[in-house]
């Protein structure tokens, strides 16, 4: 079989590269780290996790992850006739005005991608009726996910702003990129787990090894196959085997954020990270 040349794909040379000691990801070099399965202790409410499994067990609580955020303030005051609004509204209910962004508003939020449940007495220290539980959902609508960014987008649009005043301008730039950046964030599963396992304060490195040993194993098998390729049709079953290994990855990604296991999900995806990498390999093969 004849060996693809050097200069083949930065992905390909990077799965080849894996095997070295001097890989950002060789496990010689790089371990990675438990992290606690409940909340950190930065949240706003020490003791919120217990109070959100309780309120996720209870019947008369639609389902929704058992790991809920609530940083505060939940609510925000409109800058122009201060009518009272939630983090996440873009515009005034009252005035109709454009908001600046309020602190803490998450990507699910600004794109309506998670779920809310109002606070009660008890579950959150120093809540109020206004406020509410914030839980990410890792599994998204994709389509829908598109749709409320497109509508949301085109209203906060610049060009839409240049005969508003400086404040109004200033709050649909500042709007429109963070709109783009939670789209272009929550549409990809690695990114998106990133994400949501950063709202926990759980942080992916990019040189973490996978926790699963035999991944590297599949890293090296999927090195050989681009190496020894010589037609296109030599990689195929390559490829369906890693798309459908990399879709159970996630699947299992969205049964450990719903199960609110932080370690599991992190360990899920760091792997998903090299299977991401195997995929973008094999999508970049060049005939030799």
């Amino acid at each position: 079989m004849k060996s693809l040349p050097m200069q083949q794909s930065g992905a390909a040379r990077f799965l080849r590269g894996l095997s070295s000691s001097r890989s950002p990801l060789s496990p010689v070099l790089t371990r990675s780290r438990a992290v606690p399965a409940t909340l950190p202790s930065s949240c706003c409410c020490p003791s919120h996790n217990a109070r959100a499994v309780r309120l996720y067990s209870a019947p008369q609580r639609p389902p929704s992850p058992p790991l809920g955020l609530c940083p505060f303030p939940r609510h925000k005051e409109c800058w122009s006739c201060h009518t009272a609004l939630s983090a996440a509204d873009v515009f005034c209910r009252s005035c109709s005005k454009i908001q600046p962004v309020a602190l803490g508003t998450s990507y699910f939020e600004l794109l309506s991608a998670h779920t809310s449940l109002s606070c009660q007495p008890g579950d959150c220290d120093g809540a109020s009726a206004e406020d509410s539980i914030f839980y990410p959902k890792f599994a998204l609508d994709l389509q829908q996910l598109r749709r409320n960014f497109l509508t949301l987008q085109q209203s906060v649009h610049p060009d839409g702003f240049t005969k508003k005043s400086p404040e109004e301008r200033k709050y649909s730039e500042v709007q429109s990129s963070l709109i783009n950046k939670a789209y272009q964030t929550l549409r990809e599963p690695l990114s998106r787990a990133k994400y949501m396992l950063g709202l926990y304060n759980v942080k992916v490195e990019e040189g973490e090894a996978p926790v699963n040993q035999e991944l590297l194993m599949e890293v090296m098998e999927v090195r050989e196959a681009i190496e020894e390729a010589e037609r296109e049709e030599d990689l195929e079953e390559v490829r369906q085997e890693t798309k459908a290994k990399m879709n159970e990855t996630i699947a299992s990604l969205d049964e450990a954020f719903g199960a609110g296991d932080l370690t599991l999900a992190k360990a899920l995806t760091i792997e998903l990270q090299y299977r991401v990498t195997m995929e973008k390999a094999l999508k970049e093969w060049d005939q030799p």
